[in-house]
């Protein structure tokens, strides 16, 4: 279904709440296995936790959000080609 936006509910030092140490480990391994949770050891953590599975489905909706920013087709070698043509052209012209 369409992602839903980030809250950023999770801890920050604006609030001066400190996460607990399972929260900071998890977080802290999280780039390493945000990829693969289910398979991972933080799984329970993350089942147990509403700040860090909050966290994670803020990080998926970034991630999707910023996929939604690429090129869906990579340009055919005509385009690069006229581009690299044009280029040459203007080129020219500041030479002469």
């Amino acid at each position: 279904g369409p992602a839903t936006p980030p809250t950023f509910p999770f801890w920050s030092t604006r609030t001066g709440v400190e996460p607990d140490m399972r929260c900071r480990e998890f977080q802290k391994d999280l780039p390493e296995i945000i990829d693969h949770l289910e398979a991972s050891d933080a799984k329970g953590h993350l089942n147990s936790c509403s700040k860090c599975s909050q966290l994670v489905a803020d990080l998926k909706f970034i991630s999707q959000s910023a996929r939604l920013l690429l090129p869906l087709v990579e340009p055919s070698p005509k385009v690069w080609a006229a581009i690299e043509k044009s280029v040459s052209l203007v080129n020219d012209k500041k030479q002469a």
